[in-house]
């Protein structure tokens, strides 16, 4: 059944993968020790309840994340040009995560949040995960409008607006299970801001320094 020192770390891992594909709802202990190989008397010893291992899984999720974006997001290159890193770091994933996973995920974060109203504390942390993405995002659209490339009344109020345009694509693609619909998402998610990045002749994008 696996050595018990990292049987924790097991049952979080299988969490993510589980609740990624099958939303809280569609995972039940019992299918997460299985996948796992941890016994469930083990569950309760290291978990209260599933909602205890999911609050557990997002931070898990976010802690390998977010350095992720402070690598892409907030490097010394101008704004647009780490926007379409952004952009292309998003696409890229979902073509990593449906080779490993047989299918498209979409965002972890909604796939957990979503029909969830019976629990406050996982939507509350989704929330607080989203709330940074936006304050990732409003830094760099502002950063953009002080170079000149947007003209925006109110940055956070476009952030916010620019994070529901991706993840609505997201949604789409996990709903259709094709990454037909994300093929273009940088191109149109510059299209959403107004800006039209021309492409390089391999279709990649060629973003204004």
């Amino acid at each position: 059944m696996g050595r018990p020192s990292d049987a924790r770390g097991r049952l979080i891992e299988a969490a993510i993968s589980l609740f990624w594909r099958q939303g809280f709802s569609g995972v039940s202990v019992d299918q997460i020790c299985e996948a796992a190989s941890v016994r469930k008397g083990s569950f309760y010893h290291f978990f209260e309840s599933k909602e205890e291992l999911a609050l557990a899984a997002l931070e898990a999720h976010w802690l390998r994340r977010r350095p992720m974006l402070d690598e892409v997001l907030r490097s010394e290159a101008p704004p647009l040009e780490r926007l379409g890193r952004y952009f292309l770091f998003i696409r890229e994933r979902q073509y990593e995560l449906a080779r490993e996973h047989g299918r498209v995920l979409g965002c972890f974060y909604f796939s957990l949040g979503i029909g969830n109203v019976e629990l406050p504390r996982v939507n509350a942390c989704v929330r607080e995960i989203i709330a940074v993405y936006e304050g990732y995002y409003t830094k760099l659209l502002t950063e953009a409008g002080q170079a000149g490339f947007l003209r925006l009344r109110d940055p956070a109020e476009k952030a916010r607006s620019l994070f529901r345009f991706i993840e609505g694509m997201l949604a789409d693609a996990r709903l259709h299970d094709s990454l037909e619909g994300i093929e273009h998402l940088p191109r149109l998610a510059f299209e959403f801001l107004g800006i039209e990045v021309p492409l390089t002749p391999d279709q990649e994008l060629r973003v204004p320094a």
